[in-house]
């Protein structure tokens, strides 16, 4: 990250592509914390199940980004999953 951090990586990035749809995938709460900093949708890959996160990134939600269908509920549905499976370290 030699360039700054992740949400100034990706704003940057988007500015330059002029993109107006932009997503993030992470397996971090960092990195749904970029995306959202850059105004990003975030697809996250949830611990103990990569393979089904990126064949249904591919099966799916890719083609709803492109028709422009992904949105903030979809994303907020994830999030959830995403969040529940995550373990807290006390």
């Amino acid at each position: 990250q030699e360039q700054g951090s992740k949400s100034l990586q990706l704003s940057a990035a988007k500015e330059k592509c002029k993109a107006d749809v932009v997503l993030m995938i992470g397996d971090s709460i960092g990195d749904y914390k970029a995306a959202q900093d850059a105004g990003a949708y975030f697809y996250p890959i949830i611990p103990k199940k990569e393979i089904q996160c990126w064949q249904m990134l591919y099966d799916t939600y890719f083609d709803m980004l492109v028709k422009r269908d992904y949105s903030e509920e979809i994303e907020e549905r994830l999030l959830g999953e995403f969040k529940d499976s995550l373990v807290v370290i006390q």
